[in-house]
């Protein structure tokens, strides 16, 4: 029997992974549909999770649902030893991607639009036999980062994925542990890296899509 723990705000999605693992699996399966629920059962339960699928954006109140998932992963590496990390997501930006992969460092990681159910088994069985399975999009967004020698410190990637989430200026400093002055001396290092002298937000989040970074 495989402990599987799916991590999934749409019942539709997590009934379809099940269908799909259970023709080839004998499962026991525990569902979280938000951050509460998966914190509880990561944190909190007794129950040993051979394989944990795990979705990046989840509903939480006050909080950016692109941070959720990540942070969820963390805690599972704290407190789940032993326990494979299954990242699904529909996120396709390149930054987003890249710091999933660090913070994270999933044994397989999936983009929803680039698989099928003979490729879920697959990774399934993949992170079963503790054998890594990034889907082709994935591969794509981590080979512009390590091929084009793209660098921005985790930082002022995450200043940009909040930007590009509709994040304000003011704002940030409720998403970072950071003062607004030291964002504003972020986004001048940014803006530098991207050799834009002057210019808005926008700027920065047009430039940052022009070379791949989301």
């Amino acid at each position: 029997m495989i402990n599987l723990l799916i991590i999934e705000d749409h019942f539709g999605m997590m009934h379809g992974y099940k269908a799909i693992l259970s023709k080839e699996f004998e499962l026991n399966i525990s569902w979280a549909s938000c951050l509460k629920e998966a914190l509880l059962l990561v944190q909190n339960t007794n129950q040993h999770f051979d394989v944990i699928i795990l979705d990046i954006m989840l509903p939480s109140e006050g909080k950016s649902n692109v941070k959720i998932g990540q942070e969820i992963g963390k805690e599972i590496i704290k407190n789940r030893i032993g326990s494979k990390i299954m990242v699904i997501t529909s996120c396709v930006e390149t930054l987003l991607i890249q710091a999933i992969i660090k913070d994270i460092n999933p044994i397989c990681f999936l983009n929803k639009a680039d698989f099928d159910d003979q490729q879920l088994i697959v990774a399934f069985k993949s992170a079963l036999t503790n054998k890594k399975y990034f889907t082709n999009s994935i591969i794509k967004a981590h080979d512009n980062i390590v091929n084009q020698k793209l660098y921005l410190d985790s930082t002022n990637q995450k200043i940009i994925i909040l930007l590009n989430e509709g994040i304000k200026t003011k704002n940030l400093p409720n998403y970072l542990n950071l003062s607004l002055t030291a964002i504003d001396k972020r986004k001048a290092i940014i803006k530098e890296f991207f050799n834009i002298s002057k210019g808005t937000d926008e700027d920065i989040l047009f430039e940052a899509r022009s070379k791949g970074y989301i």
